[in-house]
């Protein structure tokens, strides 16, 4: 697999601090070596439609817009997203403490975005401009979700209605096993969040992933301390009920990242850090979890982390973010199998948060040491193999303390949905 092989000989593993110069450097090189897309079947790469950028400059018609959330500098960085696919850095906004910004989320009207802050325990609450993707703050600009609980990542319900809040927790022995789940009511008017109450027990220790069943029955967790991922049922006012807990390797508990669900609600995601595996788990009628099978993103020892979907048509495809070889896998799925098809390098940065947008034509993806966000075109192969497009910085110069971490982008352009309920009307 050549695409993978080009780097690897050549690539500077970042450590505990970023040395972005040398990220720059990196990207460079990668925009000189013109990198073809990574096509595993083939084994060999597949002639690219353009090199790797370090800052490209779109004249494209912009048609949404793209926020990355700022771990190192408590700030959110704002993109808008052109019509070819390509992101121009816009500005940053002020999200609370730094060293806090994690997970992040828009409605499904891409009117309101929520931004987790572990550093302060706040929810920021903003509306989005949809002439200039700029955020105003939303009443008083965030919600307290508990200083001892440190929010991660957020999910918001298919309908829009209702907001929840994964907090990893930390018990005073240093060990995280008060996780829980803060549960909030969103008034579609304004935007504005309202706590409904915070769920706790039911094995939760460090809970991370959240991800909702697509008809907004269910609500799934990867649970990186207990090694589980968790069903709720979510009722009619909007609390949790816990259904089940699943051993994330299916006969025993293992360390789950992030997770995905399918746009059919048939299946449910996530990947296996120590074992290096995408777990494929089928849904039940009740919201139960079953492991059904597990798929290596190549080497045992990538160290999958993030994982997204991309649906081309009737076409879906599974990606994962991969810390330890900073490298992409990617899976077409098939009615009863994966298959893995692709691994290409992200451009040296330890890969976190991914999101394709609404098309599933180009998955982004934020490097966490390098400070960029990286662009691949899927539909260049129909998403057989991704495309490396373009690497440029998460902020208007190179910064050694920005450190993004996770990825949301509007929807706007998304084919209107017959399914989609109607969006309330402003009084």
């Amino acid at each position: 697999m050549r695409c993978m092989s080009v780097l690897i000989g050549t690539k500077i593993k970042v450590a505990a601090k970023t040395i972005v110069p040398a990220a720059a450097a990196l990207l460079a090189a990668a925009g000189a070596l013109a990198l073809a897309g990574c096509d595993r079947t083939e084994r060999k790469p597949i002639p690219a439609s353009q090199t790797v950028q370090t800052a490209p400059a779109s004249t494209a018609a912009t048609i949404g817009y793209v926020y990355i959330t700022n771990n190192g500098e408590g700030t959110l960085s704002e993109f808008s997203r052109g019509a070819d696919g390509n992101l121009n850095f816009l500005r940053t906004a002020k999200v609370g403490a730094v060293n806090g910004p994690t997970g992040i989320a828009i409605d499904p009207s891409s009117r309101f975005l929520y931004v987790a802050n572990e550093g302060d325990g706040r929810i920021y609450q903003f509306r989005i401009s949809r002439d200039t993707g700029e955020l105003a703050m939303i009443g008083e600009g965030a919600v307290d979700d508990g200083s001892a609980n440190h929010p991660q990542q957020i999910a918001i319900s298919p309908h829009g209605d209702f907001l929840y809040v994964t907090n990893s927790g930390k018990s005073s022995e240093g060990k995280n096993n008060d996780g829980s789940i803060a549960e909030y009511a969103i008034d579609r008017t304004t935007g504005a969040l309202k706590p409904l109450e915070t769920f706790r027990g039911g094995g939760l220790e460090q809970p991370l992933g959240i991800a909702f069943m697509p008809n907004g029955k269910f609500v799934y967790v990867s649970d990186i301390g207990a090694g589980t991922i968790v069903a709720f049922a979510v009722e009619s006012s909007g609390k949790l009920k816990l259904v089940a807990s699943t051993p994330s390797l299916g006969d025993k508990p293992g360390r789950p990242g992030l997770i995905a669900v399918h746009p059919s609600g048939s299946f449910v995601y996530t990947v296996d850090r120590s074992q290096g595996i995408v777990v494929v788990a089928k849904a039940a009628e009740d919201g139960k979890l079953s492991v059904t099978h597990t798929y290596h993103v190549g080497i045992s020892t990538a160290g999958p982390f993030g994982i997204a979907l991309a649906a081309m048509g009737p076409n879906v495809f599974i990606y994962t973010a991969n810390l330890v070889s900073d490298t992409i896998s990617s899976f077409v799925v098939q009615p009863d199998k994966m298959d893995l098809v692709g691994e290409c390098p992200t451009g040296m940065g330890n890969p976190t948060g991914m999101v394709a947008d609404p098309t599933g034509r180009n998955l982004y993806v934020v490097n966490r040491d390098a400070s960029t966000v990286a662009q691949f075109a899927i539909a260049a192969t129909n998403g057989i193999a991704l495309i490396p497009a373009a690497s440029i910085f998460t902020e208007a110069s190179s910064s050694e303390t920005s450190h993004p971490l996770y990825i949301a982008t509007t929807r706007w352009d998304a084919p209107a949905s017959a399914a989609e309920p109607p969006q309330p009307q402003a009084n």
